[in-house]
């Protein structure tokens, strides 16, 4: 496969992960109910909501930032005519930070702060960046140079 190609599986991964994010239901905050039955009260909201940045739950909306920045990346790498090496260089780095912030609730808050769709995202991201590293080894080695 060529480096577009994988490009392009990068894109899908990245444009279902940021579908992800818009539903609310991956960022997580819990406020306390009755404090007599010490009762947990449990809310999800989307990854672009501001309700969880101002919690202190800050990974899903930088999360969410940069993956919408990453598309914007991988629309362009896919259209370009030529290999653009560091924009490129750019979207893997971006691509790394983006999987980094999607699992700050959970290293940072705990199982608690983290959902299904947290989880899913996480994944979605890690296989966006495992392609896009793989794009990046293709235009090192192209298909036809043995």
């Amino acid at each position: 496969m060529t480096e577009k190609k994988w490009t392009a599986l990068s894109f899908a991964a990245m444009a279902a992960a940021i579908l992800c994010e818009l539903l609310p239901y991956g960022a997580v905050l819990r406020f306390m109910g009755n404090a007599e039955t010490g009762e947990i009260i449990r809310r999800t909201y989307s990854y672009f909501s501001l309700t969880p940045y101002g919690y202190a739950n800050f990974g899903p909306l930088i999360t969410a930032v940069l993956s919408t920045a990453l598309v914007i990346m991988l629309l362009v790498l896919l259209f370009a005519k030529k290999p653009l090496v560091p924009l490129r260089t750019a979207a893997l780095v971006i691509g790394f930070v983006a999987l980094a912030t999607s699992l700050m609730p959970l290293l940072m808050l705990g199982l608690e702060y983290y959902s299904l769709l947290g989880g899913g995202i996480t994944v979605l991201l890690l296989l966006a960046v495992v392609f896009e590293c793989i794009a990046m080894k293709k235009l090192d080695k192209p298909d036809d140079a043995k």
